[in-house]
């Protein structure tokens, strides 16, 4: 019998598979594989914020060294989707979108000019961190004149010292 309240504790089976003994090896990589393949299928049922987390999860398992994962055309079609929401995505979405296509370079290679240019555009309405952000992916993707004087003009308002100390 047990207390009342309390569920009985259930026993787990043993779980199998090639991960627990390789190291390097992706849990469920079978699940992984069908979830970008029906991600590169449904790309234009993404909103900017499905873009962004797609992106976020590409450049970890980039950065994981599973670049092989990646369906062929999958970048090519967030770029062209990117193309068609750059009105939805909120500044800060913009920064951290340029802060992970420094793990994806084809991608960040296609879209960080128009990136850049948006952010440039919402410049007033980014934090002091993110303007330093933005001003690191100038200098990593060789230079963007319009947002580089957006962000000097961000850093060189009142509010900016405050906020970096």
């Amino acid at each position: 019998r047990r207390p009342p309240g309390r569920l009985p504790q259930r026993q787990l089976p043993p779980t199998t598979g090639d991960w627990e003994e390789d190291e390097d090896a992706l849990p469920h990589l079978a699940f992984v594989e069908v979830l970008l393949t029906q991600c590169e299928r449904n790309m234009w049922n993404f909103r900017s914020g499905d873009v962004l987390h797609l992106c976020l999860a590409l450049s970890t398992l980039v950065r994981g060294g599973r670049e092989e994962l990646l369906p062929p055309g999958l970048l090519k079609r967030i770029e062209r989707r990117l193309e068609s929401l750059y009105f939805e995505f909120l500044p800060v979405q913009f920064v951290r979108l340029l802060e992970v296509l420094a793990h994806l370079p084809e991608l960040e290679k296609a879209c960080a000019g128009k990136v850049l240019d948006e952010v440039a555009y919402r410049m007033r309405d980014v934090t002091p961190r993110s303007a330093m952000s933005v001003l690191r992916t100038v200098r990593r993707v060789g230079g963007h004149a319009r947002a580089h004087s957006a962000a000097a003009w961000r850093l060189a308002r009142e509010d900016a010292g405050a906020a970096l100390t």
